[in-house]
């Protein structure tokens, strides 16, 4: 059986189970016009796809949908399904390096030996930041762009020593001063993130008499936001 030249552009998504597999839904208007979501895809009907795609101009490409283990099973043996591959989702990555490590291992070498001409990405997203997490972005990701919204994540992610001190709402500012080292030895910044717009102009109020320099930023001081960044 002769296979025709794979022209387009692969994107691979992968989730932890089958049912999310086929639970994932692409809007109506992406241009990846030809999909496959399913938690066991044959080789036959991936090639169909791909024949597909170049019958159809309008066709930018093949999204698959499957999880870590049917995609070990057809890398082991229809490699060549894969030659395009350029875009890598992993969905709940954190859960994905602890149901299927090796699978996970595997998927990664190929994509890193993978040298298609088209740009490459590897996208993650995950709930809570592991260790698998950090060896994903050490040796697989050269220029990561990371966003954590989880603010005790960001923690564990920035490697940040915590601490937690229970006091009440009238004294709050007090123990926070008497938590800071305004003297330290190596000169060192602070960053202190606040609930409202209201606590920022308060805690700043009571560090700025303490401190050698002192900015503050939130929702109502956007024009100061880049000078902010840039200090």
């Amino acid at each position: 059986m002769k296979v025709a030249p794979v022209l387009h552009p692969l994107i691979l998504l992968l989730g932890v189970g089958k049912n999310e597999a086929k639970a994932v839904k692409i809007p109506k208007d992406c241009e990846w016009r030809t999909v496959i979501s399913v938690h066991w895809c044959s080789p036959l009907e991936m090639i169909k796809s791909h024949t597909k795609c170049i019958a159809d101009p309008r066709r930018t490409g093949l999204l698959l949908v499957t999880t870590p283990f049917s995609l070990v099973r057809l890398l082991s043996s229809h490699c060549f399904l894969f030659l395009r591959l350029c875009h890598l989702v992993l969905d709940e990555a954190d859960r994905l390096f602890t149901v299927a490590p090796d699978q996970m291992a595997a998927i990664l070498e190929h994509f890193q030996k993978e040298t298609a001409s088209c740009s490459r990405q590897l996208v993650a997203v995950a709930k809570k930041w592991t260790g698998h997490m950090e060896g994903l972005v050490a040796n697989y990701m050269p220029y990561p762009c990371i966003v954590v919204t989880v603010p005790e994540e960001a923690v564990l992610y920035g490697n940040v020593q915590q601490v937690v001190l229970m006091t009440l709402e009238s004294s709050k500012i007090s123990v926070l001063l008497g938590a800071l080292d305004f003297n330290p030895v190596i000169g060192q910044k602070t960053v202190i993130v606040a609930d409202s717009a209201e606590e920022v102009e308060d805690v700043w109020k009571a560090v700025s008499s303490k401190s050698a320099f002192c900015l503050k930023t939130h929702e109502r001081l956007t024009h100061n936001f880049d000078f902010v960044i840039e200090q």
